[in-house]
């Protein structure tokens, strides 16, 4: 695999189908470990950090770490609505280009401030 298409759900309800499928004590669970968004049932927080590991084993979904080999993981979104939980998922390393439009493009730029940028040279903020 050279190139992943993924979309990024915010990890709130009627906005993401991962949120959405599980039951309240499940939601309960995650909410509880911080999740703040969600890529390929790939659930992380607001600094990037995978939590909630479980939830991949239940899903069909390539692993956090074949997906960091992939030269290129195109991900997808956009809206202001969504512009954080896109930040998050930018954080985690994953990504290495986005495709939103320019309300979340210019949160991004302009109210997320310095951060690490780990999809330079895909690192973990896990490790």
């Amino acid at each position: 695999m050279t190139v992943a298409a993924v979309s990024i759900g915010s990890w709130e309800p009627g906005i993401s189908t991962v949120h959405d499928m599980l039951s309240d004590e499940e939601r309960a669970h995650y909410a509880s470990l911080g999740v703040a968004a969600e890529m390929s049932a790939h659930l992380f927080d607001a600094e990037g950090r995978r939590v909630g590991r479980d939830l991949g084993e239940r899903c069909i979904t390539v692993e956090a770490d074949r997906l960091r080999r992939v030269p290129e993981v195109v991900a997808i979104a956009g809206g202001l609505r969504k512009a954080a939980t896109i930040d998050a998922v930018l954080r985690s390393g994953l990504v290495t280009s986005l495709v939103t439009d320019t309300a979340a493009a210019d949160y991004l730029l302009n109210e997320t401030g310095t951060a690490p940028r780990p999809a330079l040279d895909r690192a973990d903020p896990d490790d």
